[in-house]
Parts: structure tokens; sequence; C-alpha cells
């Protein structure tokens, strides 16, 4: 009887025992690809772009979402990575003249139309996008009532081209913004 005890004793701490260096072995190599998984999504390089007719360096912790050809000119969307990130670079050229006051007005509205309350325009100026002269129009509203954004659209002509690039982020996010806008602004160029 006190082999059988022991038996029954010592195959419990040894089936314990397996399973936690089983247990042990699943949750080191989880462990391994949790890292190599964050590792991977967090790309802390500067990528160049160089597409459409245009290039800038695209910052460390931003991303570039979206491209699109829309036939006489092209749509690039660019974004700050991460859960609860608000900075978005939004690029249009096309190769057609645009009515740059019909622009601002339809892009407002459609800022309207997805849930912005609140909207205020600046009235257009003279400014500039890194080395390019041209027009802007500030605005803010809340998204859907709550979160207060801020953005700045801006248009210029340059290389026979008409474009129109929208910088808009979470007000409460404009410091963290900031140095990802001026990399691109400060790198852009129409070729």
């Amino acid at each position: 009887m006190k082999i059988i005890k022991f038996y029954i004793k010592f195959g419990t701490i040894y089936f314990l025992l397996f399973k936690f260096k089983q247990m042990k072995k699943k949750i080191v190599l989880l462990s391994l690809l949790v890292t190599c998984f964050v590792t991977a999504c967090s790309d802390s390089s500067e990528k160049p772009f160089n597409q459409y007719g245009i290039s800038f360096t695209c910052p460390a912790g931003w991303e570039i979402v979206e491209t699109e050809d829309l036939g006489d000119g092209y749509y690039i969307q660019v974004e700050k990575s991460g859960f609860n990130e608000s900075g978005v670079l939004s690029i249009i050229t096309t190769n057609e003249p645009v009515d740059d006051s019909a622009y601002v007005d339809a892009y407002i509205e459609e800022l309207k139309n997805q849930g912005f309350r609140n909207m205020k325009t600046t009235r257009p100026k003279k400014d500039s996008y890194g080395s390019y002269s041209g027009t802007s129009v500030e605005y803010t509203g809340s998204m859907h009532g709550i979160l207060e954004h801020q953005g700045k659209i801006f248009i210029f002509n340059a290389k026979g081209k008409t474009l129109f690039l929208t910088c808009q982020e979470a007000v409460e996010d404009h410091k963290k913004n900031r140095e990802g806008f001026k990399t691109i602004e400060s790198t852009f160029r129409v070729n």
C-alpha cells in the first residue's frame, strides 16, 4: 500500500512538473511571439516616399495607409501609427485646374457629413507648405461633438499640378504630432 501511495504521489508530482515544464515552454514561446509582433508593428525608421510625381519622408511612427489613382491625379493618406493616434495628412494631386474655394467648401462639407460639429474656418490666406507658396485655410471642430480637432488645408500649384494637402489632428495630440508633420513638410517635393 505504501508503494502504491508513493507511486501516486510520485506520479502526481511528476505529472505536475511535466505540465509546469510544458506550460513554461508555452509561456516563453508566447512571450517571444508577442515581442516579435510588437517589434514588427512598431517600425521606428523613416521611409522615403517617391511616387505619383511627389516625394517626402514618411516619419518614424507614421505610415502610408492609402494610395489611389484618381485618373487625373492621385490620393495619398499618411497617418500616425498606433491606437488612439490622430495625426493624418491627406494629399490630393490633380492635373486639372480647380477652384480653390470650391474645394475647401466641399472638404468642410464632407467633414460635417462625417460627424464633425461646431465647424469654424478661417478666411483663405497666403501661406506656404515647405518651399511651395499657395493658400491655406485652418479649421476646427469636434468629432461627433466630443473630441476637438484642428486642421489646415494647403493649396498650391507646382510643375503643372494642383496639390491639396490637409493636416488634421486632435487638439490634444498637437505636440506629439508636430515633429511628424514637420518632417513631411520639410522633405516634400513635387517632381
